[in-house]
């Protein structure tokens, strides 16, 4: 028997660990497997012989393993199919094709390396249905070892998606309105499976049928219609349900059978002072005589009723009276059957021409008149234009006109005879106005009236000649008649002494010298704006009554009190005899009176301190490190 060893593994008590840590266990485990003795060998075991030494059992060659093949391709498609084998054998290799393809044809075989083949498939069977084709070849794989199992090449024929083709653009051209025009257009199937829907079309076209259905390869057309409901461009297409990138572009462009041109027109005077007018023409596109119905604005002259020779034009002229001169934007609308067309005609505000009038003298003075006398001059009026002027004069007192109107023919002149009897003595100056047309033009005046005024008392002699200034009736900021003279020149050469808010010192030299200081009076003036009855802004002149006079040989001084404080005074003086005449007022002296300074009380600085001191806490605190 053989010796072998055999292992108690109870050697230790039950409920005891062992002794040997787990790498001596290895050791002893190793030992122990060295010491049994070898192994019987199996053919002696069963009692056959063994065999030679140096001896080595020979293995049977195989056959090869043909590899199948799944294909995906599209109808009436050629592709190359490889054939192989599992394993790299080498030497003579030959494949065998068991089963001819059902829906193709196999173009040739031909090897490409030791282990590789290629053959050439031609799918040639027409598609049927919707559904694909499969189609398959059996071939197997031989060499000197032998013949593999034979393997199938499943070929899958998958059908394209079906692909609508069209044109894509289809133009209509002009299409007049009320007129049916129609097109023809041809959808193919250009994919595979059947294409099939309903057309979308943009109005107003149409087409017929609306619904198609076409197999691969198939064509079919179909009728495309537009009536043009206006006189525009349209434009459309024609879409094909599921292929946004198929479309065929429609275009056509509404004509109306009468057409107008131009669609707006201004209408224009040939020369100033003619009727304003213009021209539209009126184009018939059809081959009949057309008749049209007009109707515009009652300010414009139109026929009501206008007939186009076919394929003719006619002109219409619009046209306003010679003197409606206002703005106009207005449509004639033209009725042609149920068409109905409109032209706009618009003009400006226009202006009449006016007639030019030249004056001659353009200045005329009078020059030194007496008082209660009266004088006469003449001017000439000259109207240069080209239309008659219709002329109203205007001319203030105290001078007069011999003709208050008067027609004027374009190129005529008339003499006007201009007469002043002055009444007061001093500068007389107005302007002579003729209206027209809604013009004006004036010829300015002027005259100096003299008088010799004596004057009683110190002063100068009785043969003094003082010019005093008329102001013109309702002349804003002046007196409605003269001062009368008293002799005594206007006080010259005011002196604003100082201003404090609320008061003013003035003083001026006294006017008649040093020995009149004491009889003239005096009276400060002031101007202010005011508004009269009548809405208008006038300048006047109030006495400032609170005014307080120091008179001296040499010079007299106005204390002004009681006047707004922070606003600017305009301020003349006028001096007045004791017989009660006045002199011409000074010339006018301006000055602004200062507002009052702001005090505080002392309430008001204490809380303005306590402010203060809040402030200068608060930025303390600010500035303080944060605990």
């Amino acid at each position: 028997m053989t010796p072998h060893l055999t292992i108690n593994r109870n050697i230790h008590p039950p409920g005891r660990s062992h002794g040997l840590p787990p790498f001596a266990t290895a050791i002893f485990a190793g030992w122990v497997f060295l010491c049994l003795p070898a192994a019987t060998p199996l053919h002696a075991e069963i009692g056959l012989p063994a065999p030679p030494k140096g001896e080595k059992r020979r293995k049977e060659p195989l056959p090869p393993v043909a590899v199948p093949v799944t294909i995906r391709i599209a109808p009436r498609a050629t592709v190359k199919i490889p054939l192989r084998i599992y394993a790299r054998q080498g030497g003579d290799l030959n494949y065998l094709i068991r089963k001819e393809p059902q829906f193709g044809k196999i173009v040739r075989i031909e090897p490409v390396d030791l282990d590789t083949w290629v053959l050439t498939y031609q799918q040639t069977a027409a598609m049927e249905g919707d559904g694909d084709l499969h189609d398959r070849i059996v071939y197997a794989a031989q060499n000197r070892n032998g013949t593999s199992a034979p393997v199938e090449i499943d070929i899958q024929i998958v059908d394209i998606p079906p692909l609508p083709a069209a044109p894509e653009r289809l133009d209509f051209g002009e299409v007049l309105l009320g007129d049916t025009v129609a097109r023809t257009i041809t959808i193919a199937n250009h994919g595979g499976g059947i294409m099939e829907g309903d057309f979308a079309v943009d109005a107003p076209w149409r087409i017929e049928p609306s619904h198609y259905r076409l197999r691969r390869g198939e064509e079919a057309r179909f009728r495309v219609t537009l009536t043009a409901p206006a006189e525009q461009e349209f434009r459309g297409s024609i879409r094909f349900p599921g292929f946004p990138q198929r479309e065929t572009v429609l275009h056509a462009t509404g004509a109306a059978p009468v057409s107008i041109a131009p669609h707006t027109v201004d209408l224009l005077a040939s020369e100033p002072g003619r009727a304003r007018t213009g021209t539209l023409t009126l184009t018939n596109r059809t081959g009949q005589e057309r008749t049209v119905r007009l109707a515009a604005d009652a300010r414009l002259h139109l026929p009501s009723e206008l007939k186009i020779p076919a394929y003719g034009a006619t002109p219409i002229t619009p046209t306003l009276e010679p003197g409606d001169t206002a703005a106009i934007d207005s449509l004639i609308a033209i009725q042609d059957g149920e068409n109905i067309l409109n032209a706009r005609v618009q003009a400006v505000a226009a202006t009449l021409p006016l007639p030019q009038l030249q004056w001659e003298p353009g200045r005329l003075n009078f020059g030194p008149v007496e008082i209660g006398q009266s004088h006469t001059r003449t001017v000439r009026l000259r109207n240069t234009g080209k239309v008659a002027a219709q002329c109203n004069t205007e001319l203030p007192a105290p001078f007069k006109i011999d003709a208050e109107s008067f027609t004027l023919e374009p190129g005529a002149e008339t003499t006007l005879q201009i007469t002043v009897a002055p009444a007061w003595p001093g500068n007389l100056s107005a302007a002579l106005t003729v209206h027209t047309s809604g013009t004006h033009l004036s010829v300015p005046l002027a005259a100096q009236v003299l008088s010799h005024v004596t004057v009683t008392g110190s002063g100068p002699s009785a043969s003094n000649v003082v010019a005093a200034t008329l102001s013109q009736p309702g002349q804003a900021g002046e007196e409605s008649h003269a001062r009368l003279l008293s002799g005594i020149a206007a006080i010259r050469g005011i002196d604003l002494d100082r201003t404090t808010p609320g008061t003013a010192v003035l003083s001026w030299k006294p006017p008649l010298g040093p020995a009149s200081h004491p009889s003239l009076d005096y009276r400060v003036e002031v101007r202010r704006l005011l508004t009269d009855a009548s809405g208008t802004l006038k300048v006047v002149w109030i006495p400032l009554p609170t005014v307080r006079y120091e008179k001296t040989p040499e010079r007299v001084t106005a204390h002004l009190s009681q006047i707004p404080p922070g606003i600017g005074v305009t301020a003349r003086i006028v001096s007045i005899t004791p017989e009660g005449r006045e002199s011409e007022p000074s010339s006018p002296i301006q000055f602004f009176v200062p507002a009052k300074p702001i005090i505080f009380t002392w309430q008001r600085l204490l809380l303005t301190l306590f402010a203060g001191m809040g402030g200068v806490a608060l930025w303390l605190q600010r500035r303080s490190p944060m605990r």
